[in-house]
């Protein structure tokens, strides 16, 4: 996430285009209690629009469990970044996560 928003930085004072960056969220990361906070204070720290990034969900760290996947994906949702769910489709998903969570994005294997 540092580097990420570091570059973008850079090329915000190059005067380049800002692309959207997806960023693939570890289980260890969501599962990180400060995990919004932690988020927001690099993005500040770079002065980086969250309009940038994309915080992808892995279907596979759906073996956190769905309750804290859930609560995880909707707090960094509320905080206004865009999150998508990677990965769709290579395990046994309960589709009742897609009604818990606005993923923005559907990434189908």
């Amino acid at each position: 996430m540092e580097e990420v928003c570091r570059q973008l930085e850079c090329w915000k004072r190059a005067g380049l285009f800002l692309p959207v960056v997806s960023l693939n969220f570890s289980r260890l990361t969501l599962l990180e209690r400060d995990i919004v906070s932690s988020v927001e204070s690099i993005v500040s720290r770079y002065d980086v629009a969250k309009e940038h990034l994309e915080i992808e969900i892995t279907e596979s760290v759906a073996d956190v469990g769905k309750n804290i996947l859930c609560q995880t994906a909707r707090d960094l949702y509320d905080a206004g970044y865009a999150i998508s769910l990677d990965d769709f489709g290579t395990k046994y998903t309960n589709l009742s996560m897609l009604a818990d969570v606005d993923f923005g994005v559907l990434k189908l294997i």
